[in-house]
This record gives C-alpha cells, sequence and structure tokens, in this order.
C-alpha cells in the first residue's frame, strides 16, 4: 500500500513538470510557428519627434515568441538635450500591425510607468508612433512622438 502511494505521488510529481516544461518552453514555440507575426526582433535605435533623424536619444532589444514581444529600453538622452541613462522594460504584443507595449523604469516599482503604441512599416525597419506617460512635473499624461528604426 505504502509503495503504491509513493508510486502514485512521485508519478504526479513527474507529470506536473513534464506539464510545465510543455507549457513553459514548447507553447510559446508552437504558437510562435503558428503565428503570423512579422518579425522585430533584434536591436533598434529611437529617436524623439516623427522621423529618424540626428543621433538617437536611446536602443532597444526586442524579443519576440509569437506575437508576444519584450522589449529592454535605455534611454540616453533627454528630451531637454540632457545625457543620462534609464532603463525600462517593456511587455506586449503585435496586433493587426500595431504594437501595444506597456512600460516600467526598472528600479521604480511601479512610480514611472506608461506605454507605446506603435506601428510597423511594410518593409519591418521602422515603427512609428506614440509613447504615452505621467509627467509629474507637468501633473498630467502627455503623449510625445517616438521612431524606433532597426539597427543592421
Amino acid at each position: 500500500m505504502t509503495r503504491d502511494f509513493l508510486i502514485s505521488f512521485f508519478a504526479g510529481v513527474a507529470a506536473t513538470v513534464v506539464t510545465w516544461i510543455v507549457v513553459r518552453f514548447f507553447a510559446p514555440s508552437l504558437r510562435a510557428w503558428i503565428s503570423k507575426a512579422p518579425s522585430i526582433q533584434g536591436n533598434w535605435k529611437y529617436y524623439d519627434g516623427e522621423a529618424a533623424v540626428g543621433e538617437p536619444v536611446g536602443d532597444a532589444d526586442f524579443r519576440q515568441v509569437g506575437r508576444a514581444i519584450t522589449v529592454k529600453l535605455t534611454r540616453r538622452r533627454s528630451r531637454t538635450g540632457d545625457s543620462y541613462v534609464r532603463r525600462f522594460d517593456s511587455k506586449g504584443e503585435y496586433v493587426d500591425g500595431c504594437l501595444q507595449l506597456a512600460f516600467e523604469e526598472r528600479d521604480t516599482r511601479g512610480a514611472s510607468v506608461g506605454s507605446l503604441v506603435l506601428k510597423l512599416s511594410s518593409d519591418n525597419k521602422t515603427l512609428n508612433g506614440l509613447t504615452m506617460y505621467f509627467n509629474r512635473d507637468k501633473g498630467e499624461v502627455v503623449a510625445h512622438r517616438i521612431v524606433f528604426q532597426k539597427t543592421v
């Protein structure tokens, strides 16, 4: 009786581990294979404004599994031109030609958050859209144009 219990217990643990591995590692790959989302994975530079002109204000590392996107952003220049470094983590998804992302500044515990809505160009090399966040100095939500350019 004890032997049967131990066999059942370890079989249950093994089934749980196998299920976790399948869900964690294989299901996202299968969804990515089935998904029709274009690949935007890789390194990008980004610029303030409506065009990728002048010096970039930061860089971004896009990771993608199907429609799910995660981005690590590093901003190196403020909107006033001052040099500094701020790091953001972002998650979102590619839906109907648009990339929708929510971001949070690292190490702020949710105190500095916002969103990005970006449209992918037909050549898959430019993302153009808006970033929106609460500006504490102004006391209001602000939106700014932003452009991402894929690096080669």
